[in-house]
């Protein structure tokens, strides 16, 4: 999906921005400046501001839903990992407390070590 949208980003790169600035330079009434102006300025700086927020909702909507439908341990885990788990947990991570990305990237990490010895430690206790 990721790829299909960067793709569309560079095609619309390499058709709008030409064609508005030939336009532009050319062509263009004066009441299409604003327009033909705004147009490759959206598309460098506004596409992902626009993309992105509805990009990280289908990814955060696809894994609840995987993992509503898992019944045990094993198939949460494989929906985990099949629905980019980690990615969507890291995000959200960086979103809810307005942390750079390689801050969340860190705090999963330290988790996801914890989590790992309190599961061992338990593993242990469980066999005396």
């Amino acid at each position: 999906m990721m790829f299909r949208i960067v793709m569309l980003w560079i095609l619309g790169g390499l058709l709008i921005i030409p064609y508005s600035i030939h336009r532009l330079f050319f062509y263009a009434d004066r009441d299409e400046y604003a327009f033909l102006i705004v147009m490759p300025l959206f598309w460098i700086f506004g596409f992902w501001g626009v993309v992105g927020p509805m990009i990280a909702a289908l990814r955060i909507h696809r894994i609840m839903k995987a993992l509503e439908s898992a019944g045990d341990a094993d198939q949460v885990r494989e929906a985990f990992e099949r629905h980019e788990g980690k990615e969507v947990i890291i995000d959200l991570i960086a979103l809810e407390n307005k942390l750079p990305r390689f801050l969340a990237v860190a705090i999963y990490k330290k988790i996801v070590r914890k989590l790992a010895l309190a599961g061992a430690d338990q593993q242990l206790a469980g066999r005396d």
